[in-house]
């Protein structure tokens, strides 16, 4: 069963950085797939995902306890010894359920956040090179890779909770609180704001 905050950025990273909406009607794109890696604070995680007509269906996952960030002295093994491996097992997993993927079209898409956001701009790209790098080693296809910024963060979470409760599309949307991991966020619907008095950390639906 997949949490609904482990996957606070996965899905909708898929919907909004690197799917076109026209993806989601069936009559104009057959199904895809593509690998979303939340690099986190704590750990790293990877998922497969099919898209396939208006769904979007996390296949495989798979989980490293070690945070892209630790890396940051030893940038080229961030590739060789973390995503690398991530890759192998998500191809063998996928394997197992006996799904065939052509690699060359699957899109890996690598999303550093908190503990990534601290290293040194230098840092950041020594690693997303080493990524870069190890993806099309791998014979997959490179989707996004970079850091995203707290304000993207608690976006992709609002509506990715949103969605899994059917509410993106109405005027009766959800906020929400999270707080786990390395970062705190609170993330709220821009006709909801005013009902908050709190101003730390809120993150503004922009959509």
């Amino acid at each position: 069963m997949i949490s609904l905050f482990g996957f606070r950025i996965v899905c909708v990273a898929l919907l909004f950085l690197n799917v076109p909406l026209a993806t989601f009607r069936a009559d104009v794109r057959p199904e895809t797939w593509q690998v979303v890696v939340d690099a986190g604070s704590s750990k790293t995680r990877g998922i497969l995902y099919l898209l396939s007509g208006d769904a979007v269906t996390p296949v495989v996952e798979y989980n490293s306890k070690l945070p892209l960030a630790s890396y940051a002295r030893v940038p080229d093994d961030s590739g060789t010894l973390l995503i690398a491996p991530l890759l192998d097992a998500l191809e063998r997993l996928a394997g197992d359920k006996k799904y065939g993927l052509e690699k060359n079209t699957v899109r890996v898409n690598v999303l550093g956040t908190a503990g990534v956001r601290e290293l040194s701009a230098d840092q950041q790209d020594a690693i997303y090179k080493a990524v870069n790098t190890s993806i099309l080693a791998k014979g997959w296809a490179l989707g996004q890779v970079g850091t995203i910024d707290g304000r993207d963060e608690g976006i992709f979470a609002w509506v990715h909770l949103n969605f899994l409760k059917g509410l993106a599309m109405s005027d009766n949307t959800l906020g929400i609180i999270e707080v786990g991991g390395g970062p705190r966020a609170k993330s709220l619907s821009r006709s909801s704001l005013y009902r908050w008095t709190t101003q730390t950390s809120v993150k503004m639906l922009v959509q």
